[in-house]
């Protein structure tokens, strides 16, 4: 194959990410290979993963993650954000319009409030108290707030005052392949509590195997588990990150994340 590929790179939180048109590329020609020597930040563009934006059945289109391993994980919440900046740019949604969308995990609820500021519901899967993962071991100074499937799975543990000062790297790739979690493993999530409405946050993400400067599905995954542990606190809790900011709430039962994605640039990869 000898073909330049058109792609947009789109940052949502410091969360960076190659976004194809698969209307004009077809996903087939992508290998594991190809997108991990695409996510290089040396060898290639450089990102955090791919998302392929295409038609679908169901929703205005359907969105396919790929963490910068080359290999597919089921949602991408900061990625979400990024698609909808990318569809309503390519003209594929009004952003006067509410959207709903496909991932992997299911139909997604969207809303476009203005370019850098994009809300997007999360899908909540399981939820396991902290009792479950007694057996980690973790420094005295912390403790487990539990675990949540929001559309990737999510150990949230709460660190204090030390968060600025841990090896997140090394604490986290140990719990995320850790036999508890099985095969899979987990993605690992650090917290501070500012207040009843606010938390810092840093994340180990699986697939990129490192701490990222955001991770959406890891701060709704956070907030949503201090929402349900304290029915009195406030049901939208503003999420820091390394990357910027992000808001977490519940409408009713349902669950939103919202925050900015912006356009970096856009460009052509030669594929060969």
């Amino acid at each position: 194959m000898n073909k330049l590929i058109e792609f947009t790179k789109i940052e949502a939180t410091g969360n960076d990410f190659i976004f194809i048109d698969t209307g004009k590329f077809s996903k087939n020609m992508f290998s594991e290979s190809i997108i991990r020597k695409m996510c290089d930040r040396h060898f290639g563009i450089g990102a955090d993963g791919v998302i392929f934006i295409g038609k679908g059945r169901k929703g205005a289109f359907n969105m396919h993650y790929y963490n910068s391993d080359g290999l597919e994980a089921a949602m991408c919440a900061n990625g979400g954000r990024g698609a909808i900046l990318f569809a309503a740019v390519t003209g594929i949604v009004d952003c006067e319009d509410d959207v709903v969308f496909m991932a992997s995990d299911g139909l997604h609820e969207a809303k476009i409030y203005a370019v850098d500021d994009i809300e997007i519901e999360i899908l909540q899967g399981r939820i396991y108290d902290p009792s479950k993962y007694a057996a980690l071991r973790l420094p005295p100074n912390m403790h487990i707030e539990g675990f949540a499937d929001t559309g990737v799975p999510h150990l949230v543990i709460n660190c204090g005052n030390d968060l600025e000062n841990i090896d997140v790297n090394e604490l986290g790739r140990r719990l995320r392949f850790d036999p508890l979690f099985g095969a899979e493993g987990t993605n690992v999530n650090f917290i501070k509590a500012q207040s009843d409405d606010e938390i810092s946050i840093r994340s180990y993400e699986r697939g990129i195997e490192g701490e990222t400067l955001s991770c959406g599905t890891g701060a709704a995954a956070a907030a949503l588990l201090l929402i349900k542990k304290d029915k009195n606190k406030a049901q939208k809790i503003a999420v820091n990150s390394k990357g910027g900011r992000l808001f977490v709430g519940l409408r009713g039962e349902k669950l939103f994340l919202r925050g900015p994605a912006n356009i970096v640039y856009v460009g052509n990869l030669h594929l060969d």
